[in-house]
Parts: C-alpha cells; structure tokens; sequence
C-alpha cells in the first residue's frame, strides 16, 4: 500500500511539474495594430520567442513599434507626445547636453525577436509644417539581446525634412531598434534640441504602406 501511495504522488508531482513548464512558454511583444499574428507561417502553433539572438522571430505585420516602450539615454527634459503611440501628429522634444556624453540613444523595446527591415520617423509638425528641430543625423542600429547592436543604416540631412525620412535596410532580426540622435545646432551652453513626432519599426511581412 504504501509503494501504491508514494507511485500517486510521484505521478502528481511529475504532472505539476508538467503542467509549470508549460504555462512558462509567453510571447512577448506590443500592443496596438503592430501587434498582429504570433503564429508560425503555416499558422501550426504559436512561435518560440525568447531573449536569445537565436530565438526564432515572431511574425507580426505592420508598425510592429506601435505601443511598444521607449528609453532615453542622454535626453534632458522629454516633453511632448508619445513616439509609438501612433500619433504622427504630436511633437516630442528633447534637450541634448553633450557636455555630459555625445552617445545620445532613443530606444524602442519591440518586445520579442522580429524581423524588420524598414524604419518611418515622423518630423513633429507646427501649425501644420514640418518642425525645424529634426535631427541633423539619425544612426539605426539594431540588437536581438539588448547587447550587441548592428549599424543597419544612417540619415544624414543638412536641411529640415520636408517630407517623412523612410530609412531602408537589408532585412534583419531585431528586438532593439536605437535610434543615435544628433542635434541640427549646439548652443554656447553644450546642449542641442530636437523634436520628433513617432517612430514607426516595419516588419518584413506584409505590405505596409510608405509614407505619404
């Protein structure tokens, strides 16, 4: 009898145990309209998303930025809209003091592994016109882990954009998409301004519409 009992409670063990595993499989990602499917192309199951750079990437469709969270290093007194909360519209700005450091780094956590190969970023709009205080220069650079960063491509534009800057590149698996920012003027005082409106990430599956 009591070979019966300790059999039971093995078994009950080995079941929890199970059953712990399998509620420890998530899927990380955003909210919003870039949140789409985070199923396998032939829609058999969910995908094995993790933090590993081997993870295989989640298949979203669209903005996959949209609602994701955003962190600042080296950016003074934020004010303004949200940069993925899909208005193009509102102004973000941002106070740059390069007394303090020139890595100037906006990054956006797309919450799992995916691959992007294209990156929209809304100039803030005044009165209807596009804002004087865009970038001078804008590096992307791209990381699966949070670590290791890959430059995927660079902006360089004397002038203020008179239209929405579409930064393309080879088509890559990111979890980390940085934006390194530079001010268009550093005043006597070491600090430069600028203003953005969204940042919009583009994943690689399906069509997504360009700009208008």
């Amino acid at each position: 009898m009591n070979g019966s009992r300790r059999i039971k409670k093995v078994i009950a063990v080995l079941t929890a145990l199970a059953l712990s595993a399998g509620m420890l499989l998530l899927l990380a990602g955003c909210g919003g309209d870039g949140g789409g499917a985070t199923h396998a192309p032939d829609n058999t199951g969910p995908l094995p998303t993790g933090s590993g750079p081997d993870a295989t990437p989640m298949v979203k469709e669209g903005n996959v930025a949209l609602g994701c969270p955003v962190t600042f290093l080296n950016v003074e007194l934020p004010q303004g809209g949200e940069l993925t909360d899909g208005d193009r519209e509102t102004g973000f700005h941002g106070t740059i003091n390069y007394r303090k450091s020139m890595s100037t780094q906006i990054t956006v956590d797309l919450g799992g592994i995916i691959k992007v190969r294209r990156v929209d970023i809304y100039p803030a709009r005044q009165d209807g016109y596009f804002g004087a205080a865009f970038p001078r220069e804008i590096t992307v650079l791209l990381s699966a882990d949070g670590r290791n960063y890959t430059e995927a491509c660079r902006y360089v534009n004397i002038d203020a954009p008179d239209c929405v800057p579409v930064l393309e590149f080879d088509a890559a698996d990111a979890r980390f998409v940085t934006l390194i920012i530079e001010s268009r003027s550093i005043g006597e005082d070491g600090f430069g301004e600028f203003e953005l409106a969204e940042i919009e990430v583009v994943s690689v599956y399906g069509e997504y519409a360009y700009p208008d």
